[in-house]
């Protein structure tokens, strides 16, 4: 037994540890695409920045997915969370999950400001996609005219195009992911409640068709 107990003990901080680096990680990176993103909007000319910076479509992406991602923050919307309690009485290593809805500060003026960023760097990039439609002869001419390098790194001429079509697509995973979790959260808690025919405490919300993520 006490060598199961540790076994488990030293997977558990495994696992602790995976988490704790993946933070790190993310954290890492929201600070270098913030820093491009504050680089971008130094100036007063965006589509400038853009010609300075050179950035492939790929950093644009997650440069549009950054912003999406503040942008979601900003709008405070409303979800449930799995939080690991432990319970005076009960004894040390011994937990239970709770559910409880957790709502994110709302500001409005930052929402605003993080969407007019968006719409700003989308018509930035379409000023730099015209730049190359001109360049190649006009629009019907960009796709036999186009090289694989303005293709695979600039976006050929529809980069505007493919970083809308990039944030509709993480807007509708989030949405679909968020539905599906707080359905297994919701289905957790039915279960749990199942079992604790006393306690009284408030199942979560069941999923909505529409979360306002777009």
């Amino acid at each position: 037994m006490k060598k199961a107990r540790e076994l488990r003990a030293q997977a558990e901080q495994q696992e602790l540890q995976v988490h704790v680096e993946l933070a790190e990680k993310k954290a890492a990176a929201d600070a270098h695409f913030d820093g491009l993103i504050d680089f971008l909007f130094s100036g007063h000319d965006v589509v400038e920045q853009l010609r300075k910076k050179k950035l492939s479509m790929d950093t644009l992406e997650k440069i549009i997915e950054r912003l999406d991602e503040r942008h979601v923050a900003a709008m405070g919307q409303e979800h449930v969370e799995a939080i690991r309690l432990h319970r005076e009485g009960d004894p040390i290593g011994v937990e239970v999950v709770e559910f409880s809805r957790v709502t994110s500060p709302r500001d409005d003026n930052e929402a605003v400001y993080i969407g007019a960023l968006i719409d700003c760097l989308l018509e930035a990039v379409s000023v730099l996609d015209g730049d190359l439609a001109k360049k190649k002869g006009g629009v019907s001419n960009l796709w036999k005219s186009v090289t694989h390098v303005e293709s695979s790194h600039w976006g050929g001429g529809h980069g505007a195009e493919n970083l809308r079509r990039r944030l509709q697509e993480k807007r509708r995973e989030r949405d679909e992911q968020f539905l599906e979790r707080q359905e297994e959260l919701y289905e957790a808690q039915r279960v749990y409640k199942k079992h604790e025919p006393n306690d009284s405490t408030e199942l979560p919300p069941k999923p909505k068709d529409d979360h306002g993520f777009l």
